[in-house]
């Protein structure tokens, strides 16, 4: 393919973006290889995210810590996780799993790591064949998105004139000392953003993905000068979440996404993700949630890897997700699909020049030199016009209409959603597929007229009871709204009038389950509902209802083995478990279950029946046992108490040698699970699993009782 040089443009290049990194731009123009990520886990070595329950004590937290050997580095202001540094050589898993097993554990899991995916005069404009390709001209005529804040979660943005800060100067190429504010951005209006990569006020980009993607929602547009954005009068808030690298944190996400909520984001455009089909957690999730619950239009890269899965967090419920089409409006071969994708965008090819303008079909705009694992950092002083393909670049077209739509009047989460929707070009299989979502984004189309502000509440107002409140255990009480009608969406919000901390939160579901209440004690509340327009209407508050816990009926034996007559309850796993008779090593009697090695199923011991622990209303399951080891080498040999919840055995403690336990001694141990932390089924199981290094490793569990209340 023949490539000619854009006139009076030397640094007009073409740069790829996989895996949502780019292959560094060069001084000529050019189709990038597939680039590299960095080297190294999914995760953060060495550090774990927990959250504790809400009524868990200071002092309980302290003593956990100060038992487990760990430390807190970080705790959220808004999300209330901690970031908690590992003993060394503790493994990440093990640990979560020992945090897990404790009832004041709202959950623990991996820090891990995510990656990033009018007609103008502007005299590149003619380049960008991805704008007409959407109708933004027509768009133009009727919104720029004025007063709108669109919040960028990025690598940061080129926004800002600034000197280099001592710990960042490792992060850029050698010799720059200050970061320069984009050329074409200079026209474009910005909102005071944050680094929680660094932890400051000044979210400067040295990566150059950020820059790249901010540019294609807000651009400067009408200066004579470069290329034009999307929403160009609207505001950009820039908040760094990833490195100069392009990697970011559960952490840094979760803590960006609060950031933009609070400080009145409207818009929050994610191109960014982790590999196709991991979920990283409540973390993420949760920080997902506040934002969209405040209001927050949210949209997100479904990822570049080509794959049948969209990738998180675009894949969360709450998440617009984007999918990328080249110039002749075919699926990119690098886009991933799926049942979570909702719409498509301009994402580019660079392996084709499509429209015959000498050009690879990228998505142009300027940035400047980028970071390349391979050979440089980059250099935030070195600013030109780039091609990059993606669907980080696909995300930012979405994120700029929408802004074009709430500038021109349209309001609500969902109502904008169901607009983008209705309104997108249809590809693939009539109406929504798995292949193309809705279709390609109609910019024109989706601001349309704009509806005038809302000011109705939702119907009914105020609001009713479907169901009243009623006790469902000796903790638990739960009660349903009737379910309201807004064309914008509608949000419930339960309050308890009669104790602290027990409120819903705005929430979309109609029904709301307290837990975590006082036995035989009575409970009064309340439920309003609001819209999802930018007004926020709400209804007034329901008549009040009051519900009387259950008594506490204390612990109810599903289960006890001794085995002294057999297997009781329990079936042998295979070859590396055997019920030992020979009296030394039960802690009552003659007989324990031995387990050894570490070959899976067949080092355990499990129920052959599953048992009922959700009918019967259980809130918590106890496992109490004893057990002695023999010839356990290390503190890497340990054991494992598992929990199968209807879908999947999950471990719920985990006791290592030397950490927990030594040779040739009997321990007594409990196991408490909680139906806040579990999933309480119809067909609950426990097993025990040993992981040693050989058949000469022997833990032998005597006098195994599961209760449960």
């Amino acid at each position: 393919m023949h490539l000619k040089p854009l006139p009076g443009i030397p640094a007009l290049c073409a740069a790829l973006l996989l895996g949502f990194l780019h292959q560094p731009p060069s001084a000529q123009l050019q189709v990038g290889a597939s680039p590299t990520p960095p080297e190294g886990p999914d995760f953060v070595p060495g550090e774990i995210l927990v959250k504790f329950q809400a009524g868990a004590g200071a002092t309980e937290v302290v003593l956990v810590h100060r038992f487990f050997g760990t430390e807190v580095l970080y705790t959220s202001p808004r999300g209330g996780f901690q970031r908690v540094l590992l003993p060394a050589g503790a493994s990440e898993l093990d640990m979560i799993a020992r945090f897990r097993a404790l009832p004041i554990v709202e959950y623990a899991e991996l820090n891990s790591i995510c990656h990033a995916t009018a007609t103008p005069n502007d005299p590149y404009y003619g380049y960008q064949w991805h704008f007409p390709q959407i109708n933004m001209p027509a768009a133009w005529d009727a919104s720029t998105g004025t007063g709108v804040v669109v919040a960028i979660l990025d690598t940061g943005v080129a926004y800002e004139t600034y000197p280099v800060p001592s710990y960042e100067t490792t992060t850029v190429a050698t010799g720059v000392t200050s970061y320069i504010l984009a050329p074409d951005l200079a026209g474009t209006s910005f909102v005071a953003g944050y680094d929680f990569i660094h932890n400051d006020t000044h979210p400067n980009d040295n990566n150059s993905h950020g820059t790249h993607v901010a540019g294609t929602v807000a651009q400067t547009t009408n200066d004579g000068y470069g290329v034009a954005g999307v929403a160009y009068n609207a505001s950009i808030m820039p908040v760094k979440v990833l490195d100069y690298t392009g990697s970011g944190t559960a952490q840094s996400l979760a803590d960006g996404l609060y950031w933009a909520a609070d400080h009145g984001a409207q818009v929050a455009n994610m191109s960014l993700g982790w590999s196709p089909g991991y979920d990283p957690g409540a973390t993420v999730h949760n920080a997902v949630t506040y934002a969209y619950n405040a209001g927050v239009v949210l949209v997100a890269s479904a990822g570049n890897s080509g794959v049948s899965t969209v990738s998180y967090p675009a894949a969360y419920t709450e998440v617009i997700a984007v999918g990328a089409v080249r110039y002749d409006r075919a699926r990119s071969y690098y886009s991933q699909y799926g049942s979570a994708l909702e719409i498509m965008a301009p994402g580019g090819d660079l392996n084709v020049d499509q429209n015959g303008d000498g050009y690879v079909d990228g998505v142009l705009q300027q940035t400047f030199v980028g970071y390349s694992s391979s050979s440089s950092k980059a250099n935030p002083t070195s600013f030109g016009w780039y091609f990059y393909q993606g669907t980080s670049m696909a995300s930012p077209h979405v994120a700029g209409v929408v802004a074009l739509m709430i500038a021109n009047g349209a309001s609500g989460v969902e109502s904008i959603r169901s607009t983008l929707h209705s309104t997108a070009m249809d590809l693939g299989a009539a109406g929504w597929d798995s292949g193309y979502g809705w279709g390609l984004v109609d910019a024109a189309a989706a601001v349309g007229g704009g509806p005038p502000p809302d000011t109705t509440p939702p119907a009914p107002d105020p609001m009713t009871w479907a169901s009243l409140p009623y006790a469902t255990g000796s903790t638990s009480i739960s009660m349903t709204a009737t379910t309201a009608s807004d064309p914008s969406g509608v949000q419930y919000y339960f309050d308890c009038l009669t104790a602290g901390g027990h409120d819903s939160g705005w929430q979309s579901s109609t029904t709301y389950v307290d837990t975590g209440l006082s036995p035989s004690t009575t409970y009064t509340y309340q439920v309003k509902a609001r819209d999802q327009s930018a007004n926020l209407n709400e209804t007034g508050w329901s008549s009040a209802e009051s519900a009387t816990t259950n008594p506490q009926t204390g612990w109810v034996q599903l289960t006890y083995d001794d085995f002294e007559s057999g297997w009781g309850s329990y079936t042998d796993g295979g070859a590396d478990c055997s019920r030992y008779t020979g009296g030394t090593h039960a802690h009552q009697g003659v007989a324990a279950a031995d387990i050894q090695d570490n070959s899976g199923t067949s080092s355990s011991f499990y129920y052959t029946s599953g048992r009922d622990v959700h009918t019967p209303g259980y809130t918590q399951i106890k496992v109490e046992f004893w057990f002695k080891a023999v010839s356990m080498d290390n503190s890497s040999e340990n054991f494992w108490v598992q929990y199968y919840d209807g879908t999947t055995w999950r471990t719920v403690a985990n006791y290592a040698r030397t950490t927990d336990f030594n040779n040739g001694v009997f321990y007594s141990k409990t196991v408490y699970i909680d139906e806040s932390s579990y999933t309480f089924p119809t067909n609950m199981k426990i097993r025990f699993m040993c992981d040693a290094s050989d058949n000469n490793d022997d833990v032998y569990i005597d006098e195994v009782r599961v209760s449960a209340q």
